[in-house]
């Protein structure tokens, strides 16, 4: 879809794939050496260290893991760095309740395939096991004389003035 005829990208496979069949034997490399070629020429070097900067310094904060991993993912992709790097920012990066769940396990996931099975687990439970938040009731006063500059709250204004819209 991508390498679509007079597109860059259908320029650049057009002649990586006349450099294969012109190749004595006919050769097709390897989908890692095709991988690599792309990124040299379709990656700028700019994006990777960008990326690189980014998986260290995205924290997942409150947000769902899913949402913060299809982020952190992609910068991991564009920063092509080894597997424990990887492990590490990634680690670096989640909501510290979470990193604290995932260090209490036994035994530790040590590829980055299971520590992300793991958290997206974990994420999940908490996710559907959490009670919802409880709305406090409030009394209608308070949200009006809490509006008023310098306005001295007390017990007795409160109810006045919570009768008051009761009773209207």
């Amino acid at each position: 879809m991508h390498f679509k005829m007079g597109t860059s990208a259908g320029d650049w496979a057009s002649d990586h794939l006349a450099t294969a069949l012109g190749a004595t034997p006919i050769t097709y490399s390897t989908w890692a050496d095709f991988k690599t070629k792309f990124r040299e020429q379709f990656i700028p070097p700019q994006t990777q260290v960008e990326s690189i900067q980014k998986i260290h310094n995205l924290p997942m904060g409150n947000r769902e893991f899913n949402e913060w991993y299809q982020d952190w993912s992609m910068h991991a992709r564009r920063a092509n760095m080894d597997e424990q790097t990887r492990i590490y920012a990634f680690r670096k990066n989640l909501n510290q309740l979470l990193h604290q769940k995932i260090i209490q396990m036994s035994p530790q996931p040590n590829t980055m395939t299971t520590l992300v099975k793991a958290a997206r687990d974990l994420d999940k439970n908490w996710h559907m096991f959490a009670e919802p938040p409880r709305s406090r009731p409030q009394c209608p006063g308070i949200r009006a004389l809490d509006n008023k500059p310098n306005a001295e709250i007390n017990a007795f204004q409160v109810v006045l003035s919570w009768l008051g819209s009761e009773a209207a």
